[in-house]
């Protein structure tokens, strides 16, 4: 007699599911044995991988509505020792897939034991790429500024631009200098998620006008208070002009002239203009005040109010600061200093009036726009 532990008494039992079985066999003598069995079963079927080479994130792509889709299947599970089986949805049989467009494919694998099932989805990219730009025409290097247009169902992982004349960017919106006029073709490629490549293409026109060179020079050379200045314009290259002295706007003609009537330093600056691109050029102009004196060569010490010393006459360019007077008789010898323009000889020496006569005179003093020193020589007559 059989008796099973789960309550079967035939001598062989089937439609068992996975566990342990002990059976207790007694014969006809009533020696009995006991022996125990554990029935196992394979895993169950399922998908591990439907992720694309080209794509980690479990979608596969097609790019732009092409027949490019991809799907690389791994499956684990099931009875080891029995070779799979797949059969997808549009009847394909093979493992891995190629040559697929957009949609949802799914597959049944089968090893003989289980199966398994489950669905792939084939992402499309669609969209278009194109790019505006902007600044063609300039001086050299011209800087042209690009700006891509993406319209795109996947995300955009890279890009590269051809600039026509050599030159390349990887950037979204990059800027490119030019430094020659022509007709360029433009070209951008945009790659997405997938692997997908956009291209976009334009020729553009560039039109580099030559470089203005700003130049002016001015005369008199050496220009001194109360003088017309004339500028020259000399620039190359331009159409338009501006003149400034000073920061402040003074003209816009081709030549300029203006008259100060102080010394002093002054920037004058001319900015040329030929309608894209402006140069300047800029003189430090130091405006010397003349000097303008006046020696009398008689006086008439009297006491009639009139012409009662002996004074030089300075009305600019010299330092007052700096000054001297000097009155000789006629052995050399000094009657009389001074060392304010202010204040002239009257005539006497030690209180007394000195005789009438011719004397000699010298005057000393420093020049107001530079560190130079002057010595003047004259003589002068005293008549009563």
């Amino acid at each position: 007699t059989y008796s099973w532990s789960n309550g079967a008494t035939t001598e062989d039992v089937g439609n068992l599911s996975a566990g342990t079985y002990s059976v207790t066999v007694t014969d006809a003598n009533g020696c009995t044995a006991t022996s125990s069995f554990t029935l196992t079963q394979p895993a169950i079927l399922q998908k591990t991988d439907f992720s694309s080479p080209t794509f980690a994130c479990g979608y596969n792509i097609s790019c732009f509505g092409g027949s490019n889709g991809s799907i690389n299947l791994g499956v684990t599970g099931g009875a080891s020792c029995v070779a799979y089986t797949y059969l997808w949805s549009d009847g394909a049989t093979t493992e891995d897939r190629t040559g697929l467009t957009a949609g949802t494919y799914s597959v049944t694998v089968d090893n003989g034991v289980c199966t398994g099932t489950d669905a792939i989805l084939i992402q499309e990219i669609s969209g278009n790429v194109s790019f505006t730009y902007a600044d063609t025409i300039g001086c050299a290097p011209l800087t042209t500024s690009f700006l891509s247009n993406l319209n795109l169902s996947g995300t955009a992982v890279s890009y590269a631009w051809d600039f026509g004349d050599g030159g390349t960017s990887n950037l979204l919106n990059p800027s490119h200098n030019y430094s020659a006029s022509g007709v360029y073709t433009v070209s951008l490629d945009v790659t997405t998620t997938g692997g997908c490549v956009y291209s976009f293409s334009k020729q553009i026109s560039i039109v580099i006008n030559p470089q203005p060179l700003a130049d002016f020079n001015y005369s008199p050379a050496l220009p001194v208070m109360d003088e017309l200045i004339y500028l020259t314009n000399n620039s190359q290259n331009a159409t338009d002009y501006h003149w400034y002295i000073n920061g402040v706007s003074f003209g816009t003609t081709t030549d300029i002239s203006f008259l100060y009537n102080e010394g002093g330093g002054y920037e004058i600056m001319l900015a040329a203009n030929n309608g894209t691109c402006t140069d300047t050029a800029i003189i430090f102009l130091d405006l010397e005040e003349e000097l303008i004196f006046y020696v009398p060569n008689t006086f008439t010490p009297d006491d009639d109010q009139y012409n009662q010393q002996f004074k030089p006459v300075f009305t600019s360019g010299f330092d007052p600061f700096d000054y001297q007077l000097l009155i000789f008789n006629r052995w050399g010898e000094i009657i009389f200093e001074s060392f304010n323009a202010e204040v002239g000889w009257n005539g006497t020496y030690g209180g007394n009036l000195v005789q009438d006569g011719t004397y000699t005179w010298k005057i000393i003093f420093k020049e107001e726009s530079s560190d130079r020193r002057r010595l003047v020589l004259g003589h002068v007559s005293l008549i009563r």
